[in-house]
């Protein structure tokens, strides 16, 4: 047996921000009980047109500091939200380890697309894009980037798009980053498209 595949990582802080709620009490009371307000019907989903049950976030999202304008997006709210709950974990590995030794690895299937639909939407209405859209907020590496200049973290920095297996895949990256010496904390999350 591989003696890397048997050394344990552990996990010292989660954050979450869903349908089912913004705390791990909220959302372990949504699963117990099997309701969530934030399930909603929404017929423009589906190319068919067909109404369909989603999860919308309608929680009031935090802003982003004003220094980190240019990453303002619901995605990178969500994040911040998720990450305000671990932000003690992350400051003190950030002691500990220091902010070049901690990485980032976001998995995303569409990032920031819907801004980006957004802001092509009002492009083909009123002829210009918002004043506050760039393309840089839908990239796939937005999240991670985000998160790392909240932190002003400089290890290792990427996102994963593998379609659905991209959040369970940070984790397989995180351990490698670890055991590499690339590494000796990793900020791990996962995205998808967040329904406005």
């Amino acid at each position: 047996m591989n003696s890397h595949l048997s050394q344990p990582i552990y996990i010292h802080g989660c954050g979450f921000h869903s349908a089912l709620g913004a705390t791990a009490e909220q959302i372990h009371h949504a699963l117990q009980h099997n309701h969530s307000v934030q399930m909603q019907q929404a017929v423009d989903q589906l190319n068919t047109g067909t109404a369909t049950i989603v999860g919308r976030v309608s929680d009031t999202l935090p802003e982003l500091p004003s220094s980190l304008r240019e990453y303002d997006s619901r995605n990178n709210r969500l994040a911040l939200s998720a990450l305000q709950q671990i932000e003690p974990a992350i400051q003190e590995a950030i002691r500990q380890y220091g902010a070049n030794r901690i990485a980032v690895v976001i998995g995303t299937s569409t990032s920031g697309i819907a801004d980006g639909e957004n802001a092509f939407e009002q492009k083909l209405s009123q002829e210009h894009f918002p004043s506050d859209y760039h393309y840089h907020k839908q990239e796939l590496g937005n999240v991670s980037d985000f998160i790392a200049d909240y932190f002003q973290l400089t290890g290792p920095c990427y996102a994963i798009s593998t379609a659905c297996s991209s959040s369970g895949r940070v984790f397989i990256s995180a351990k490698r980053l670890l055991l590499s010496g690339m590494a000796d904390a990793v900020i791990v999350g996962g995205q998808i498209r967040s329904v406005a």
